[in-house]
């Protein structure tokens, strides 16, 4: 070591003092903090290497090195595809041919204009079947109806018969007490058209309102009544009762309106004639079963207020 030198150039040996007393434990500390901060400098830039590359490899380089395998390998397949499009072609070359002489059975299509046929047949149809129908029924059928129930009305005439009467069927009938004078009712149903049963009311512009009562004993069935008189004009009504009971009053409701006339033998209504001295009276409805029938009078005749009832039949 030479004079004003430190430090040994060959062995490192310190000059003696120029460590300090304690040249030992000075040299160990220094030693020992540098080599913590040496290592402490090496983890940081592990530490900060590592980060980095963690950082840019999750940013993008693995999934980007995967797609981009794919796409080449699908590459590969897509090119020999195109590879046998080429006999494709010719394949349908093949076809056409066979497609052309298809066409021509088109041509088979005019066979549809027959159809023309159709609406000739369809014409002819309804023309035919129509009118015959049509005219066929209604004319058989409803004159053969219409004739018969004409016919009808006018045979129950000759059907009519007599109801044959008790004794003592027929009396007056005087509810209200209007009678003034009056004859014997039996003279109404003798047979003898020269006697008669007259009655007699007063003559004071008021109805009538009495009766010929005729008493059938049991219901029967009415359909006509006949009455010979000898004194014509006025009006007559006619009720019938079914009861067993007598009716004590002309406005009972047992007593049932079937019949009314007016003007007695000055009309031909109904089939009758006029001033034959006979009134042919109709029931309403074909008539009904009854056990009483009443003659009631009403307006009197025209000469006087008396009325005379020579014969009175009942039809059924």
């Amino acid at each position: 070591m030479q004079d004003g030198q430190d430090w040994c150039l060959s062995c490192g040996t310190a000059a003696p003092g120029r460590l300090g007393s304690r040249p030992g434990w000075r040299t160990v500390n220094s030693v020992a903090a540098l080599t913590l901060v040496l290592i402490t400098g090496a983890v940081a830039a592990s530490y900060a290497a590592l980060s980095g590359d963690s950082s840019s490899k999750a940013g993008q380089p693995a999934p980007a090195n995967v797609a981009p395998i794919p796409d080449q390998v699908a590459q590969v397949p897509a090119a020999p595809a195109p590879a046998p499009a080429t006999p494709a072609t010719t394949a349908p070359t093949t076809s056409t041919p066979s497609t052309t002489p298809v066409v021509p059975a088109t041509p088979v299509a005019p066979v549809t204009p027959v159809v023309p046929v159709t609406p000739t047949t369809t014409a002819t149809t309804p023309t035919t079947t129509t009118p015959a129908t049509t005219t066929t029924t209604p004319t058989t059928t409803t004159p053969a109806t219409t004739t018969t129930d004409q016919s009808t009305p006018t045979t129950p005439a000759v059907t009519l018969t007599k109801i044959q009467l008790g004794a003592d069927a027929m009396a007056k009938y005087d509810p209200s007490v209007r009678i003034t004078r009056s004859t014997d009712p039996a003279d109404a149903y003798d047979g003898n058209k020269t006697t008669a049963w007259s009655v007699t009311t007063p003559d004071d512009g008021f109805p009538m309102q009495v009766g010929l009562l005729v008493d059938l004993e049991s219901p029967k069935t009415v359909k006509q009544l006949n009455l010979t008189t000898t004194t014509p004009g006025g009006r007559v009504e006619v009720y019938g009762a079914a009861g067993s009971a007598l009716p004590p009053d002309i406005l009972d409701t047992r007593w049932e309106h079937v019949a009314s006339r007016s003007s007695i033998d000055e009309t031909a209504a109904s089939g009758n004639v006029k001033g034959d001295n006979l009134e042919k009276i109709r029931l309403l409805q074909g008539g009904g079963k009854f056990r009483y029938v009443l003659v009631w009078f009403t307006t009197p005749p025209k000469a006087s207020p008396t009325a005379r009832v020579a014969e009175l039949d009942l039809l059924g």
